[in-house]
């Protein structure tokens, strides 16, 4: 830099000739290559924000289920989800009876 402003004229603001400008060698990147280097870890950045709003999604999902069981289901005492049921009676029952076209029973015995 002080080679080039030994070379400039003027008291106030400095000027170079474009003849003196010209004896100095100006090293640029080359701009192509560096600007695709530059799109390739823009984009494989894209890629990983994808797989993470992705990830993200399917987690919010299944955590949407999770609740949803913990709503309907309920824990046990031990912090367990209680089992599914139906009509709100175990489904490990043995026998069910629907008597007269009624809801099933758990557990219900037919009457004799």
């Amino acid at each position: 830099m002080e080679s080039i402003s030994s070379g400039s004229q003027g008291s106030t603001m400095k000027h170079i000739t474009r003849g003196e400008l010209q004896r100095y060698q100006v090293e640029v990147p080359e701009l192509e290559a560096e600007q695709r280097r530059i799109a390739e870890i823009l984009s494989t950045l894209d890629e990983a924000i994808e797989q993470a709003e992705a990830l993200i999604a399917k987690h919010q999902q299944i955590k949407a289920g999770l609740m949803h069981d913990l709503f309907t289901r309920g824990v046990t005492s031990d912090g367990h989800l209680r089992p599914n049921s139906l009509f709100g009676f175990s489904a490990g029952c043995d026998h069910y009876y629907h008597g007269h076209g009624g809801p099933m029973l758990c557990g219900a015995k037919e009457p004799h």
